[in-house]
């Protein structure tokens, strides 16, 4: 019973998810798995247009693994599905694993294996796909019109295949191999990226990749052919091989054969300048030959040039391969950028018209006319799987248009050319290793994709290499994008640009990111916001295109979220998917997970896409948006920017510490601190001395605290005398104004702003992973460095506001990032925290639960750090901020503990209608929705009322 031999009546998805939602209707609360189950997979099948009795089978005979013994498969359908049904609640993983074992039973034979499983129980669904890495696809009744198109196959669509972790596990194996070859041939030296040492390294590297990869597939040349150049016609010694090597070099470059000696006509001419420039190669010996033979004999047939390229990039570096570490981005990171940027529109559309072979065919010569460009490609694997899957799609319309035209003939039709071609794809890269590794991975994609025509008629011959992808060697900040590919109405731009925040980035890096804004550069946008600035000239008139990258989520957060996004809308662009903020974990050896997220761009008017994560890290859910804001929440846009005093009117007025400017003069170290206290005059003016890391971990530092000091006691103490001296010396020849006149006080830190009275401190930065901000009191005795914010809080209330896991989120939402690490601000977070204003008998209740926190903590003395490690969280401490939130959460309105995300939610409509009500919206035109407010908060913005 061939199910994709029947062809079902088409239906559009419209109808599909109209019966889908009518099924649901139907079948909402039902539980008899032996009176229903039968009748539900009928009507289920119905849904997608489809008679259940013409291709599906009830009760099929087939062999358990588990047991030997003969069971019956729920419903099978040969070649394309096999399902298992169970009674309401009671599948949790049975039907799934019970699907597994009839299918290592043995009866059910090769030509009728299926490629879903899928498991029900009446309200929760299981869908498998086993020729995709995906994770299986889990969901409740009421959302299957949600996921109605992943069901398209049971009427016959073709849904691409994505399985790579065999293809990773072979490439991880063949590039430490080529780490291997590279350390014999090229020695345990790192040329610097752009020499020309480097630029050699890497074209010879890459022609022997070529030549290895060329010998294990078909289509090139003879297999093995390379292999027994290298052993039978060069000596043991290898005294020879790099004459031989060069001569095969102009050999594959030699377009007139008939120059060709006869031994070596059986090596193409292979063109498309790869083996063009004449390079410098190393003088062998016989270990550098032995080496080279090892790698002629491993089988470079099944590497996966998506990651390969990455993980050869990674191999040339030493430091790598003296890890054997990898490094790679895998598929999976890469395909959640290209999907919603463009795969998935195209994958709905090939859906939409299966049976229509004049609307495929107008498609297939649209995807012709679409350019692809990564603008900070490094070895360009996400050109590749872009690449990839694009000819995917195109191999899928030509199988079925052939298909639905009755063509049976094998021979190919030559009009069937690929509209996808290598040319449509660039890259930018600054240096030479990843240009080169890119280009050659690029052509070994462009073989396996040649020779996959082969399984609907003979595949055209790929050698003379005609077009191949442009990949620009330079700086993507500097060079025209054009250059690499010349933007048409429908390109897309994507990647993975570098992010370095101000601290970290180069003068250089500076400059660049300068000119790319022009007029609307802000000294606070991290690096990678350049390309989004550059995408906006690049894309300028190309109203179907769009643009996508892999960013930190700093860009998303504190003060110059706006001054990234307002220049992007008022080009005409709006937000249309992003994923909220995820791990972005390297595959390199040791390498720090970074947190990021993925902002995509169009200038359509369809409903935007939001990804959310449960933890960071896994498999994002996806959730119905309407509008996807500059903070990406599914709300209006609410531009929280730095105000000069708290909107809330119960909150008090937060101060920054005292900035030293003491060129290590006042601030003392282990040594001067000795030095001071054995000084009797200087001892008297040593004070203890925290900036955030200090007070979080309880360390001891200390300084010299000179204000109101005795002008004698400095002049009779040679410590205290060489200190101000220095100091004042110091501070005279800064180039900095400023700091120049402060050497007329060298007693004094440069900037004082010391409390008089106890005080609530605030560490500017603390670890990402805390559940609550770790503030607590200090006494004024104790100095405040920059590092640390001050609030009087006579009361307990401002201890109450700050420990609360809302205040926590607003933090985590509009304020800055050192690294990963939250950052306070006094005018970005404190005092725009929507907090309406408060009764007295909520400030009871605050200030009450506050104190419960603080015996909390009384009870288990040590370090914050200690206390708010959120895996080791004393249980009486975590309830007593369990009582606060719950106060808090009801003063926003929380009948029952909200998530993270319901807070955040709710904190920006509070903020909305606090910037609404006090008449500072800002009108501006969104771009998807015409007329729509984005609303900005000033420095004017007073107190809102709830």
């Amino acid at each position: 019973m061939p199910a994709q031999n029947s062809t079902p009546k088409p239906i559009s998805l419209t109808e599909m998810q109209s019966r889908a939602r009518k099924f649901v209707a139907d079948w909402n609360g039902e539980s008899r798995e032996r009176a229903e189950a039968q009748s539900w997979w009928n009507a289920f099948f119905e849904v997608f247009g489809v008679e259940r009795r013409r291709l599906a089978i009830f009760e099929r005979r087939a062999r358990r693994a588990s047991t030997g013994g003969d069971g019956n498969i729920d419903v099978f359908m040969p070649g394309v599905m096999i399902a298992e049904h169970k009674s309401l609640g009671k599948d949790a993983g049975k039907g799934t694993s019970q699907a597994f074992d009839y299918l290592e039973g043995g009866d059910i034979a090769a030509h009728e294996a299926p490629r879903y499983v899928i498991s029900a129980d009446f309200d929760r669904i299981v869908l498998t796909d086993l020729e995709s890495d995906d994770p299986p696809l889990e969901f409740q009744l009421r959302d299957l019109p949600k996921y109605v198109q992943r069901f398209a196959f049971l009427a016959g669509y073709e849904a691409p295949k994505r399985l790579s972790g065999e293809a990773e596990a072979v490439s991880i194996k063949a590039a430490r191999e080529m780490g291997k070859l590279h350390e014999a041939l090229l020695g345990d030296i790192e040329p610097d990226d752009n020499s020309e040492a480097a630029e050699d390294a890497a074209i010879f590297m890459t022609r022997l990749l070529f030549l290895l990869y060329g010998d294990d597939v078909v289509g090139l040349w003879e297999p093995g052919l390379f292999e027994s150049y290298v052993k039978n016609r060069t000596s043991a010694d290898g005294s020879d091989v790099g004459s031989a090597i060069a001569t095969l070099f102009q050999v594959l470059d030699t377009e007139d054969r008939k120059k060709v000696p006869d031994e070596l006509k059986a090596f193409p001419y292979v063109n498309g300048g790869l083996f063009r420039k004449r390079v410098s190669i190393p003088f062998f010996d016989k270990k550098m030959r032995d080496a080279l033979i090892v790698a002629t004999e491993i089988n470079w047939s099944d590497i996966s040039p998506a990651i390969f390229g990455s993980l050869f990039q990674g191999m040339s570096s030493r430091e790598e391969r003296r890890k054997s570490g990898s490094h790679y981005t895998t598929e999976t990171n890469i395909l959640k950028v290209l999907r919603p940027l463009f795969l998935d529109d195209l994958e709905d559309r090939l859906q939409r018209w299966w049976w229509s072979s004049l609307e495929l065919e107008k498609l297939r010569v649209e995807i012709g006319s679409y350019r692809y460009l990564d603008p900070a490609c490094g070895a360009g694997n996400f050109l590749i799987v872009a690449y990839r899957e694009m000819a995917d799609i195109e191999f899928r319309i030509i199988k079925r248009v052939r298909e639905l035209k009755g063509e049976e003939d094998y021979a190919l039709d030559p009009t069937w050319g690929l509209q996808v071609q290598p040319d449509q794809f660039g890259g930018i890269e600054l240096n030479w290793w990843p240009v080169k590794i890119a280009e050659t991975a690029m052509f070994l994609m462009q073989h396996k994709i040649t020779q996959r025509l082969g399984e609907i008629g003979e595949p055209p011959e790929i050698l003379p290499i005609g077009e191949s992808a442009h990949i620009l060697h330079g700086d993507a900040l500097i060079n025209d994008w054009n250059d690499a590919v010349v933007a048409t109405p429908r390109t897309f731009v994507f990647g993975n640009p570098p992010f370095h925040g101000h601290k970290e980035r180069s003068k250089e890096e500076v400059e660049s990111l300068k000119a790319a804004w022009g007029k609307d550069y802000n000294g606070n946008l991290d690096f990678v916001t350049a390309w989004h600035a550059k995408s906006l000239g690049y894309l300028k008139g190309k109203d179907q295109s769009r643009f996508a990258f892999v960013t930190t989520n700093s860009i998303v957060m504190g003060s110059s979220v706006a001054e990234l996004f307002e220049p992007i809308y008022r080009d005409g662009w709006r937000i249309s998917f992003a994923h909220r903020t995820f791990v972005w974990q390297s595959e390199a050896f040791g390498a720090a997970a970074v947190h990021c997220v993925i902002v995509g761009f169009d200038k359509g008017k369809s409903s935007p896409r939001l990804f959310v994560y449960k933890t960071g890290k896994g498999q994002p859910e996806e959730i119905v948006a309407t509008y996807v804001n500059a903070y990406l929440l599914d709300m209006e846009e609410n531009f929280v920017r730095p105000v000069t005093t708290p909107v809330a009117p119960d909150l008090a007025t937060v101060s920054s510490g005292n900035n030293p400017i003491d060129f290590k003069q006042l601030i003392l170290d282990d040594a001067s601190f000795a030095e001071a206290m054995a000084d009797p005059i200087a001892k008297k003016y040593i004070k203890r001395f925290a900036n955030g890391e200090d007070f979080i971990n309880a360390l001891s530092r200390y300084c010299l605290w000179l204000d109101g000091a005795d002008p004698d006691d400095i002049a009779k103490s040679a410590f205290l005398k060489n200190r101000v001296k220095a100091l004042a010396d110091k501070r005279q020849n800064s180039d900095r104004k400023a700091t120049k006149k402060l050497a007329l006080t060298p007693t004094l830190f440069g900037e004082v702003r010391q409390p008089k009275e106890r005080f609530l401190a605030i560490p500017q930065t603390f670890t990402d992973n805390r559940m609550y901000m770790t503030v607590g009191y200090l006494e004024p005795s104790t100095i405040i460095g920059m590092k640390i914010y001050s609030v009087p809080d006579a009361s307990g209330l401002q201890f109450a506001i700050a420990s609360t896991s809302m205040i926590i989120t607003w933090q985590k939402s509009v304020g800055g990032r050192l690294k990963s690490d939250p950052s306070f601000s006094n005018t970005t977070v404190w005092n725009t925290f929507p907090l309406r204003a408060l009764s007295e008998a909520e400030k009871k209740k605050l200030i009450e639960a506050g104190k419960a926190v603080l015996a909390a903590r009384q009870a288990n003395p040590g370090s914050l750090a200690r206390l708010y490690n959120p895996l080791t969280m004393p249980k009486a401490l975590l309830a007593a901020h369990a009582a606060l939130d719950k106060v808090m959460d009801g003063i926003f309105g929380f009948r029952k503990v909200p998530t993270d995300f319901e807070r955040q939610k709710r904190l920006f409509e509070r903020f909305a209608e606090a910037a609404s009500s006090n008449q500072l919206a800002i009108q501006l035109d969104a771009p998807s929705k015409p007329k729509r407010t984005r609303r900005s908060a000033s420095a004017s913005l007073s107190n809102p009322s709830a």
